[in-house]
């Protein structure tokens, strides 16, 4: 909501601003302490579908408006001598500088106090989800009235990058100054024609455009085309009072499959929206083509890295072609029925598990092995789609923030822990008895000593180049959009770079590459009811931790993306999306394909791909908020659409890519996922909300029970028994409990939603 200083020229709003210098009394000169004295008022937002004039005003002003793209200045006094200096001298004759600088800012009387303060301004204020408000200092309207001013004049800069022009104006992005006579009418006085800028650039998605213009006649127009979506929206109070009103009219009966029905209609109205939302307009279409491009990179190397786990855990009969496939027929099939745009689905870790141990009990005891997963996959998915019928999902209301995080920054350190483990196997691996070349045992990777310490540099390289390429926004090097395209571009190039230097430039060296038989057959379809009771009883047994295990993984993630910071507007979708990885696991379990769910990191890094962030100052703090995401199938589309040339004829050209570059690639997905991770920032206490209602003690005792739950999540998620692995999905689980049931009687009700709730 706008704020404003009160206007000595206006009676209902009026800002007084006194700077004075007084001398504290033994101190020494240089050491003067300054007051200033200021009066604020709290004004709400123009409604534009109900005041005509506010209309009427900004087109006619924006007519004659000046605009200064992509200002560097650091003195607010220098930049507003700037923007007047670019008004015509014909639109102000008789107003010297010295009478404006007057009005707009006020001085010291003292000599040697030469700071300029704003007399009148507005800037924005939101009010979070704890009710603290926040003062919004991306943007900045200065006003002034004027006796020998004729007309009102209105001019715009937007700086090249956030400006801090200090206390309060820390990450200033947008200056608008208003100029008006003293003698009009109340309704074009300089505070009314400053309300009415204030109202526009308080927009979000405004903002967001404007930051993509190239001329003033773009940015001009990007405002008028502002005004007259605002001219025709309905207010968000009515809005609100009339979906309340309908909602209560409607009478929910409950039987099953009905939270599968009312997922189907809420996103189906929405279908259509789902593919032209990506390419709306052209930030749209790059961001889509941006994202596709990035999910293309970090979906082949994981289901490359899982093809390898289970074409090692079984002896080939599950493989990397087997994988591709599956990623292929998963990955489309969810992307275009699924419900939650943003998820990406893989197979996991976990997953591999499972199949392993499948695979040893049906060699034990002599049964067929895709006989036996097949039948586990179909009771697995019965059970899901049990799940969604009944609306099971509901329970993850009870799993509050601190889960969602806690198994996010449990993926990451599988990851990182996955990335690690293989650096060290090899450097590791070198053998100085080696035998020579030609003879018996004879390996080129064991024997050679650089192999290790080139896979040292290619991990490292691919993730020191897709981090500085992901942080190159914040970086004042290039235009804004090429800043973006390159952070949006980081992995890919990353991966392309090393790629390039491993395999040309270091040619001579020995590496490690995946491997794999192009003449296999990759479907394999079985009687798989043709079983003895003893097989199928197992296949039931089993199927129950692994239905567990992917409702709990989908579930998380589902609710990790649905989070309400991320600003999503299409709905959720928690029972369909369930019934349709059922359906989903039905076709690959028949076709003898490996498992598929919803998966963390590279849902929310789609998410975050997809979406405008800006940079806001809270309480000293660079906080990144979403204010715009483009919900649409098209980048999930894409990607997988490319899995089809990756399998029948890029898989050999994927092979010149060295495993190394793989583990970079999962060093970048784990620390970009660990951006924003409360239980990670939290370390550095910064000013948020919770640090300033809750104890310091309370804090610390929070993590440490946190760091406790996450350090058994590692325990049994890295036990070298799968036995004990299968456990994983029971136990994440039980966290809910512990968190609803166990937590509230350690600490009180308000510290313990202060430190974990949604901010």
């Amino acid at each position: 909501m706008p704020f404003t200083g009160s206007d000595a020229d206006s009676s209902s709003a009026s800002s007084h601003q006194h700077p004075m210098a007084i001398s504290i009394s033994g101190a020494p000169p240089s050491e003067n302490v300054y007051l200033v004295s200021t009066e604020e008022n709290a004004i709400s937002p123009k409604n534009f579908f109900i005041e005509i004039r506010g209309i009427l005003d900004v087109e006619h002003l924006l007519k004659t408006a000046i605009v200064l793209l992509d200002v560097d200045c650091g003195n607010l006094e220098i930049l507003v001598k700037t923007l007047l200096n670019a008004i015509p001298q014909h639109r102000r004759p008789n107003l010297p500088y010295i009478e404006i600088r007057k009005r707009l800012f006020s001085f010291s009387k003292a000599d040697d106090f030469h700071v300029p303060v704003v007399r009148h301004r507005i800037q924005g204020m939101r009010m979070n989800s704890t009710g603290v408000p926040v003062v919004d200092q991306s943007w900045l309207v200065i006003y002034g009235s004027f006796e020998n001013l004729d007309n009102r004049t209105v001019a715009f800069a937007r700086m090249n990058l956030p400006t801090n022009f200090g206390p309060g104006l820390g990450d200033v992005q947008f200056v608008t100054l208003v100029l008006a006579p003293i003698f009009e009418k109340d309704t074009k006085s300089a505070l009314e024609t400053a309300h009415t800028f204030s109202t526009l650039f308080g927009n979000v998605f405004l903002r967001q455009r404007l930051l993509d213009t190239y001329s003033s006649h773009t940015f001009i127009t990007e405002i008028n085309n502002s005004i007259d979506r605002l001219a025709f929206e309905l207010p968000l109070d009515v809005e609100t009072k009339i979906k309340t009103a309908v909602e209560a009219k409607q009478h929910r009966i409950w039987y099953p499959g009905r939270g599968i029905v009312d997922d189907v209609c809420r996103r189906g109205r929405q279908y259509q929206a789902d593919f032209t939302d990506g390419f709306s307009d052209t930030r749209s279409l790059r961001k889509t083509i941006s994202s596709a491009v990035f999910l293309y990179f970090a979906i082949v190397p994981t289901a490359i890295a899982l093809g390898m786990l289970n074409d090692a855990n079984t002896n080939g009969l599950i493989n990397v072609k087997k994988e591709i496939l599956a990623q292929w027929i998963g990955g489309l099939l969810f992307g275009l029925t699924g419900g939650q745009l943003f998820l990406i689905m893989l197979s996991t870790a976990p997953i591999s598990i499972y199949i392993q141990v499948i695979h040893d009990i049906a060699e034990s005891g002599g049964h067929d092995f895709f006989k036996m997963f097949t039948m586990t996959g179909l009771w697995c998915s019965a059970i899901l789609i049990v799940f969604a019928f009944f609306e099971a999902s509901i329970i993850m209301k009870y799993a509050k923030r601190s889960l969602e995080e806690l198994f996010g920054l449990f993926i990451s350190i599988a990851l990182i822990v996955k990335a690690v483990q293989a650096t060290v196997d090899s450097i590791g691996r070198y053998r100085s008895n080696c035998p020579g070349a030609g003879d018996a045992g004879y390996d080129k990777l064991d024997c050679d000593r650089s192999v290790g310490l080139l896979f040292l540099l290619l991990v490292a390289g691919t993730l020191w180049i897709s981090m500085t390429l992901y942080n190159f926004r914040t970086t004042p090097f290039l235009t804004k959009t090429k800043r973006e395209i390159l952070a949006d571009y980081a992995l890919p190039i990353g991966v392309v770079i090393v790629s390039f230097i491993g395999s040309y430039c270091f040619e001579s060296v020995p590496q490690e590459v995946f491997t794999y038989d192009p003449h296999s057959n990759p479907i394999t379809v079985t009687a798989f009811w043709d079983q003895p009771g003893s097989a199928h009883v197992i296949c039931f047994g089993l199927s129950i931790p692994l239905a567990i295990l992917f409702f709990m993984d989908q579930s998380i993630v589902t609710n990790t993306v649905d989070n309400s910071q991320n600003n999503l507007q299409k709905g959720p979708a928690a029972n369909w999306d369930l019934f349709v990885v059922a359906i989903m696991n039905v076709i690959l379990s028949v076709l003898g394909l490996p498992w598929m769910h919803g998966a963390l990191p590279q849902a929310f890094l789609h998410l975050k791909a997809m979406a405008d962030v800006e940079d806001r100052l809270v309480n000293g703090t660079v906080q990144q908020v979403i204010v715009k995401n483009r919900e649409s199938r098209l980048a999930t589309i894409i990607a997988h659409v490319l899995m089809i040339p990756t399998y029948f004829w890029l898989l050999p050209i994927l092979q010149l890519v060295p495993t190394a570059v793989f583990h970079g690639l999962f060093l970048y997905l784990a620390l970009t996922s660990m951006i924003g991770n409360e239980l990670c920032e939290r370390r550095s206490y910064p000013p948020l909300h919770y640090i300033r209602r809750v104890p310091q003690r309370i804090v610390h005792f929070f993590t440490l029970t946190e760091v406790i739950q996450l350090a058994l999540l590692c325990f049994i998620g890295f036990a070298p028994w799968p036995v004990l692995e299968m456990a994983f999905p029971i136990v994440t689980f039980l966290f809910i409990p512990f968190r609803s049931l166990i937590l509230p009687f350690i600490f009180e009700k308000k510290h313990l939603e202060a430190l974990d709730g949604v901010h």
